[in-house]
């Protein structure tokens, strides 16, 4: 009775009015919807601009917003595991942070490739670091140093135009239009010169030289963001290893002087018909264009299998490359700083010391390692190698224990 009499009053009153807070959520959720709205509509409207005015700029643009969205989703994922996750025990948190390298490590890979150009060279240069990066990331990366997306053809020939004014077919006796291989800054088209000689064309990306540097500067802000949320994600140093190096394996000119110069070396050291160094052609190299003598071979990754098969045996072909680099570290001190094995070939030759040859390609990269640095490497390797250091090197070691180093024959070489 109670309850029909209060229903019944209830009925006759006004709606009540609605509390302060609930008015101002909806008001709050109205500016909300608007501010998105313009927000929403100025993105459209600006994205549609950039797109009009420079093609170029807006995909730069659409790379930049998927590095950041991944960026995001990854450091909610670490975040959430390192410091909100519970994990009763030791092994339980491991195995939670493998997972996290599993799921995140195939989006990385997966990020570089669909970007390209900048993004495959920091995927290599991460697929490198096996003594910072976890395995899964090194795994999924190592993709990253096969094949790469290539141009179109009409790229292609807009590099040409744009370098020489004429088209492949201009300049070359026959040009195939299907590259040999990509990378993540250029790709490799055969070639013949007139006269018949048979070259290998090395033509860069046409966006590349444009917009890495707002790129770098993109994925430079990305990361700092990042950091400061999380400072245990410190990866500050990849930028800046890039930006140092980038603008030098984008001048091609200043490859074909690093192919004169480590021809040199290798003369130098007794290793002219054993290591091969192609030949530039600098009436046909540009900024972005380069042209060297074809050369071929097999990648220093084949297995010791196949090379027995051709009768070379896989000892004497390491320590022909340690010679090499031996040369170019401890004696001249200007190091080849790319020689993952797609860019180190091997090749069977009678004529060659011990029937056959290796093939450095790709110096597009090299550093100046100063003198006492090398000699501290020196020392380092003489000390692991010979007893009690094998002597002095350019002077007494330093820190050494106390007593003298006898001297002893056959430094190191």
């Amino acid at each position: 009775c109670w309850a029909g009499s209060f229903q019944a009053v209830g009925s006759c009153l006004p709606p009540p009015s609605p509390p302060m807070a609930a008015r101002r959520s909806r008001a709050l959720l109205r500016a909300l919807g608007r501010g998105s709205g313009a927000v929403g509509g100025g993105y459209v409207l600006g994205s549609a601009a950039l797109y009009a005015y420079d093609r170029d700029d807006f995909d730069a643009c659409l790379r930049l917003q998927r590095m950041a969205w991944l960026a995001s989703r990854m450091l909610a994922s670490y975040s959430w595991h390192m410091h909100v996750a519970a994990h009763p025990t030791e092994v339980a948190r491991e195995e939670s942070l493998r997972l996290c390298h599993e799921r995140h490590a195939p989006q990385v890979r997966d990020l570089c490739f669909r970007n390209g150009g900048v993004y495959i060279k920091l995927g290599q240069l991460l697929g490198l670091m096996d003594h910072v990066i976890p395995f899964e990331y090194i795994e999924a990366l190592s993709g990253c140093f096969d094949s790469c997306p290539p141009s179109s053809t009409r790229d292609v020939d807009a590099v040409f135009a744009e370098e020489f004014g004429k088209s492949p077919l201009e300049l070359f006796e026959s040009f195939e239009d299907r590259p040999l291989a990509s990378a993540s800054l250029a790709q490799v088209h055969r070639a013949t010169l007139p006269g018949g000689r048979q070259v290998a064309v090395k033509v860069q990306h046409r966006p590349l030289l444009k917009t890495v540097r707002s790129e770098i500067a993109g994925i430079e802000l990305v990361l700092s963001l990042v950091r400061s949320l999380e400072p245990a994600f410190g990866f500050q140093w990849l930028v800046e290893e890039v930006k140092e190096n980038l603008p030098k394996e984008l001048d091609f000119r200043l490859e074909a002087q690093n192919c004169a110069r480590c021809r040199t070396i290798m003369e130098r050291a007794g290793l002219a018909n054993a290591v091969v160094v192609p030949d530039t052609y600098s009436s046909f190299t540009t900024q972005r264009v380069l042209v060297m003598d074809f050369e071929e071979g097999q990648s220093l990754a084949a297995t010791a299998r196949d090379m027995c098969a051709e009768g070379v045996r896989p000892h004497a072909v390491v320590k022909r490359f340690s010679e090499a680099y031996a040369a170019m570290t401890f004696s001249e001190g200007f190091l080849h700083c790319d020689p993952h094995p797609g860019n180190v070939l091997w090749r069977r030759r009678k004529d060659a010391p011990g029937g056959f040859q290796l093939v450095l390609l790709d110096h597009g990269l090299y550093r100046e390692l100063p003198r006492e640095l090398r000699l501290s490497y020196c020392r380092l390797w003489r000390g692991i190698a010979l007893p009690h250091g094998g002597g002095g090197v350019g002077g007494p070691p330093r820190g050494g224990g106390g007593g003298r180093t006898p001297a002893r024959r056959g430094g190191a070489r």
